[in-house]
Order: C-alpha cells, then structure tokens, then sequence
C-alpha cells in the first residue's frame, strides 16, 4: 500500500491505495465513518487489489492526516461539506 497527499478544493487530503499487478478499470473508493480515517480500510483493501481493482481510501478533511477546514461547517443542511467534497476528490 502507498500513501500519498493530494490536494482537493484547497486542502491537503492523505489517500492510501492498494494497486493490483493487473487493474481493471473499477477501482474502489473507500472512505471512513465519522471520527475514522484511511486505515479503517487496511484489512480490506488487500483482496480488493487481489480482485484486479484499485482500492483506494481516503483521510477526510478534519481526519486522520487530512488538513481541517479553516471555515467549513460539516453539518451544515444549507451549505454541505462533504458531499461536495467527495464529489471533488
């Protein structure tokens, strides 16, 4: 497994992946339930991978090595965070 950092919408986001000698084109986005982070993932993400699918997880904003928000509300029901957000990773 690899671990690197990405930048999405301005912040700096750890993802972790998992990557098959022979990949199919379906990888498998993971990501973890409140107060978890990429490593909730790391019993699984080696059969996905022997399955020939990329797995890749991800440290939410505000979790594990992610960067918090500075300005985010995450519950917020006018201006949600991380539905966006996901959609932008």
């Amino acid at each position: 497994m690899d671990a690197r950092t990405i930048r999405v919408d301005g912040l700096r986001v750890r993802v972790v992946e998992d990557a098959p000698r022979h990949e199919r084109d379906d990888p498998v986005f993971m990501i973890h339930g409140l107060g978890g982070w990429a490593e909730n993932w790391r019993d699984v993400m080696p059969a996905v991978a022997g399955s020939g699918r990329r797995a890749i997880a991800v440290d939410l904003p505000g979790f594990g090595e992610s960067e918090r928000p500075r300005r985010s509300r995450y519950f917020d029901p006018e201006e949600p965070f991380y539905a966006p957000f996901v959609f932008a990773a």
